[in-house]
């Protein structure tokens, strides 16, 4: 059952709320109430986060080479 009505999310408040409740919905399986409630919570916290963290789009050659060391490789020109 749908524990509360959903709106935008506009404070860090709205937001914690938010993400709590979809920790405990996050296993729900499809074709339930919760399920949608998921689905609405999913899109509202993405949509507070893309405007609170306007994070710039990476340099594809810097992200492999992040990358690469991440998988503990060492990057080397021949």
């Amino acid at each position: 059952m749908i524990k509360k009505q959903w709106f935008l999310i506009e404070t860090g408040k709205d937001y914690k709320e938010a993400t709590e409740r979809f920790e405990v919905i996050r296993n729900i399986p499809k074709g339930s109430l919760e399920h949608k409630e998921k689905l609405l919570l999913a899109f509202l916290i993405n949509q507070y986060e893309e405007k609170l963290w306007d994070l710039p789009v990476p340099n594809p050659i810097e992200l492999i080479k992040i990358r690469t060391e991440d998988f503990g490789y060492k990057y080397r020109l021949n």
